[in-house]
């Protein structure tokens, strides 16, 4: 199981969301790379559906204390820069990844990077959960939450691939209850134990 640290927050007209997580790569770092590159270009395809601008969306896979990879997109091609490919693979890598996105909903960028992360994990056989930190009122999301968000009014879902995500430090602003049902697209990937 891999626990995903997602984080979310508006900032002028921005919206930037950000998560990161470890995992065991199962096809050795490369694999790894060529599967969070495939990952940004969908969010390019993403964001053309939502008809949002990317700031940038950057990712970086990290093994070791220095060893690290980067990639990142403007909205076109994918670019990757970063540290030669271990001789001996890594027992465990970090991804991070951060989207600044402008057009959208702050709650479909989250969708996007949680989409990312279970398709990520997906591929190395393994599965997500998630932990929000907070500074926003969370949606309904298609896909479903099974969240534990201390004395907040949520709307509570299961994941279809048993997700969960409990919420800490939050800082919701609200004036009024809300009760919205937002449904976003969500590319749905089937996950291994």
């Amino acid at each position: 199981m891999i626990k995903v640290e997602i984080n979310a927050r508006l900032h002028e007209e921005a919206r930037v969301a950000s998560a990161k997580f470890e995992l065991k790569p199962a096809a050795g770092v490369a694999a790894l790379r060529d599967q969070i590159a495939e990952q940004l270009r969908i969010s390019v395809l993403w964001a053309d559906e939502q008809e949002a601008m990317i700031g940038h969306i950057k990712a970086y896979v990290q093994w070791g204390t220095e060893a690290a990879l980067m990639l990142s997109t403007t909205g076109s091609a994918v670019e990757v820069k970063g540290s030669d490919l271990p001789s001996d693979e890594p027992e465990i890598a970090e991804v991070g990844i951060t989207g600044i996105v402008f057009g959208t909903e702050l709650e479909a960028l989250e969708d996007r990077l949680e989409g990312m992360a279970a398709a990520i994990a997906g591929q190395n056989g393994q599965w997500c959960v998630y932990a929000h930190e907070c500074e926003h009122h969370h949606h309904d999301h298609e896909h479903g939450e099974d969240c534990t968000c201390g004395d907040h009014d949520h709307h509570h879902h299961h994941h279809e691939h048993d997700e969960a995500c409990s919420c800490h430090e939050q800082e919701h602003h609200h004036e009024h209850e809300h009760d919205h049902h937002d449904h976003h697209d969500h590319d749905h990937h089937d996950h291994e134990d």
